[in-house]
């Protein structure tokens, strides 16, 4: 809006259209976020699936990881190869950059909005 020459019916219809574009942008978010949500459990969950399968290994009939640090390193090892691991934090990466430009397009209308309605009550004092 600035530098714009808009008429006082150009900022009337901002002000009637942005409130239901400013909602879906919400809702938006919000669908995004329950996708974040839903990776963060299957990250979990595969996680949880490498550390069982290093918990259980055996050499000799003993536990083959016998210290923390050794099975953690295991564990960290396996996490990086796992194949649906590696696509879950994608996913989430992606996910996380699609979350962050929807904010960022929310904030941007909120703040078209605000001078909207500020032109208007300028607009008013004529």
């Amino acid at each position: 809006m600035v530098g714009e020459n808009v008429t006082k019916e150009e900022i009337i219809e901002r002000l009637n259209t942005l409130p239901e574009a400013i909602k879906n942008q919400e809702i938006n978010i919000l669908k995004i976020q329950d996708e974040i949500n839903n990776l963060e459990s299957s990250l979990n969950y595969a996680e949880a699936r490498i550390k069982r399968r290093v918990m259980d290994e055996t050499e000799d009939g003993k536990p083959k990881y016998t210290n923390e640090t050794q099975r953690k390193m295991a564990i960290d090892l396996r996490t990086q190869d796992d194949g649906e691991h590696k696509n879950l934090r994608v996913q989430m990466a992606n996910k996380t950059k699609e979350i962050s430009e929807a904010k960022i397009g929310l904030e941007s209308m909120q703040n078209k909005f605000k001078a909207a309605r500020s032109m208007t009550l300028l607009f008013g004092n004529e």
